[in-house]
């Protein structure tokens, strides 16, 4: 049994004080933010939001070391092997267009493959099927068995054709 506390989670986002029977399940397209980024964010706009990385001023030095710290902390958090790894985008939908739109500008080029789940969340598969539909890349899908998880016997057999692109351990 596990001693996570629902309720006492719940008291550190403002938005359940005003909807306290909701459960929210799109965090995929957004989520919501407890006090402790909401106050974060709040001291960092009105205090020391500048440019990050561009300007000479002390602010914007001050605003780059803090960007910097957060890589830094996130790349502790999830043991990457460096801060460079750690990619900040406005959200998951900006993120998979800006990978498909990458990789299709240097690794791929028409004929090549690309191999997804259908399990994949739709800011992904979008994002690959409009850039694949664009450059000519043919775009595979691991389809689901009878019991919906996915087939892994269709899944060896896309990966024979060759894939450039895999999306990594997708699901099993």
């Amino acid at each position: 049994m596990s001693d996570f506390d629902a309720a006492a989670f719940r008291q550190h986002f403002p938005f359940f004080s005003t909807q306290p029977d909701w459960i929210y399940l799109d965090n995929a397209a957004t989520t919501h933010k407890p006090f402790a980024v909401l106050e974060a964010l709040d001291h960092f706009y009105r205090q020391q939001n500048s440019n990050v990385h561009r300007g000479a001023h002390q602010l914007s030095q001050t605003a780059t070391i803090l960007y910097e710290d957060a890589r830094s902390c996130i790349q502790q958090y999830i043991n990457a092997a460096e801060p460079a790894e750690i990619i900040f985008t406005s959200g998951t939908t900006a993120a998979f267009n800006q990978l498909a739109f990458g990789l299709m500008h240097t690794l791929l080029k028409a004929g090549d493959r690309v191999l997804i789940s259908a399990l994949e969340h739709h800011a992904n598969i979008v994002s690959w099927q409009l850039h694949c539909q664009r450059f000519g890349v043919i775009l595979d899908v691991i389809p689901l068995d009878e019991q919906r998880h996915l087939d892994q016997v269709a899944y060896q057999e896309l990966l024979k054709l060759g894939p450039k692109v895999v999306k990594p351990n997708p699901g099993f």
